[in-house]
């Protein structure tokens, strides 16, 4: 029996005052995910979605007014989040239920719902399963990654009472976020290349796509162009770039018991998409859209090397025209090979967190690659023509002087590689 026969999916609004935000031509791949499964599932109630990348916030308020949705699903970060909180109070006006996900709600799920009442359950990592479950009425109780308020006022999951996270807690936060298996694990962090695509878990379950996308349930894909043509700081030759999801999960992970410092991730292994499946995406999407760009959103998208050397000899096979514009990646897989068949590709722009060049400091966070090797191998990038996103962090943990000054030393010389982006993290800029 459906519960929620009208479902709305939000995207929040970016913009902040003056201060616009400048990445607006990415395709909501999480609510298309949440989409398309419902639908594959037989759902056959209406399901909006709302993305606030192309229309305004007053637009989105207008349509979910109109609209009434019995359900409302919000994916949120810490950029969002007060934004999602006051559309939370405008859908429960009318009796919506309001659900959270994404990173930010997965890591703080039991803080949210100890203090806002408008946010009525949080879901932890994947949501499709979860959402449909919601729609269906089924007993939050026995909901596996659902975070809800029970009538005398706990929060659990599963019947378990969840632990509110404290601001001055670090152990508290580490475990929460990035496992308490990454702190204890005996795995060497220093790896060498060889490690990085040996010795993964293989899974024959689903891949990262439960059920096909529909592109056309965002309406028209014009905006998303128009915003990469008006907006992208390092715009490459292409003008019609669409977002593919091809995995979930991250390898270093699944290698490390526990992945980096920075991890959010609770899947225990990676979970691809049959390299054909992706292949087959890309050609639908240059076909019906005119697509001739790509953009990766998953965290290490060189993370299987053989994965992506099956995906570049398949798209030369089948003459898939269409470029690689945008990719995450762990800088320990930039080897004369990959960067081989990333130039034949025609890959644009690759995101690298290299966050310190202190070995000490990559030690203890669990980075995996060796600093000494950062010059060379963003230079090799230059040499084929694809441009390198470097990110620095500056005040990781056990940083000291001597950490910092070492940073600013591999900074200052990357920066000088004319494919480096001068700024490296320049999301927002001021509207004119």
């Amino acid at each position: 029996m459906v519960k929620h026969e009208r479902v709305a999916l939000v995207k929040p609004y970016l913009d902040q005052g003056d201060v616009e935000y400048m990445e607006k031509y990415w395709q909501p791949l999480d609510l298309l995910a949440l989409e398309a499964f419902l639908r594959a599932k037989g759902f056959e109630g209406d399901i909006k979605i709302f993305d606030q990348a192309v229309l305004s916030r007053e637009q989105v308020n207008r349509a979910l007014m109109e609209f009434r949705p019995m359900l409302v699903g919000f994916n949120t970060n810490a950029e969002t989040y007060d934004i999602a909180l006051d559309q939370a109070r405008l859908v429960k006006s009318f009796g919506a239920e309001v659900v959270f996900g994404g990173s930010y709600a997965t890591t703080l799920a039991a803080n949210i719902l100890r203090n806002q009442k408008d946010v009525d359950y949080v879901a932890r990592q994947d949501g499709e399963q979860l959402l449909l479950d919601l729609v269906n009425g089924k007993d939050p109780t026995f909901i596996p990654n659902l975070v809800f308020r029970a009538r005398a006022g706990q929060i659990l999951t599963r019947g378990m009472v969840e632990s509110v996270v404290s601001s001055n807690s670090e152990e508290a936060l580490q475990d929460l976020i990035v496992g308490k298996d990454c702190f204890s694990s005996e795995v060497s962090y220093e790896a060498k290349e060889r490690d990085i695509v040996l010795n993964r878990v293989r899974f024959d379950g689903p891949g990262a796509t439960f059920a096909e996308f529909d592109y056309s349930r965002l309406g028209s894909l014009e905006p998303y162009f128009e915003n990469y043509v008006r907006q992208a700081s390092n715009k490459g030759p292409f003008n019609r770039p669409v977002g593919v999801l091809t995995a979930r999960g991250c390898e270093w992970r699944c290698k490390t018991h526990g992945g980096c410092e920075f991890c959010f991730h609770g899947d225990p292994i990676t979970r691809y998409d049959e390299t054909e499946d992706v292949v087959r995406r890309i050609a639908k999407l240059k076909s019906e859209y005119g697509v001739d760009a790509v953009l990766f959103p998953e965290d290490d998208h060189l993370g299987d090397h053989e994965k992506f050397y099956q995906f570049h000899d398949l798209m030369l096979q089948q003459q898939v025209d269409v470029q690689l514009g945008f990719m995450y990646s762990r800088i320990a897989h930039i080897t004369p090979q990959m960067v081989e068949k990333l130039a034949a590709l025609k890959t644009w722009e690759i995101f690298f967190g290299i966050e310190s060049a202190n070995k000490r400091i990559l030690k203890m966070a669990k980075k995996g690659h060796n600093p000494d090797k950062v010059y060379e191998r963003i230079k090799l990038l230059r040499d084929n023509g694809i441009t390198a996103m470097p990110s620095y962090v500056f005040g990781m943990r056990g940083e000291n002087e001597g950490s910092i000054a070492d940073t600013v030393r591999q900074v200052e010389k990357v920066s000088k590689l004319d494919n480096v982006l001068e700024s490296l993290d320049e999301k927002f800029a001021v509207k004119r």
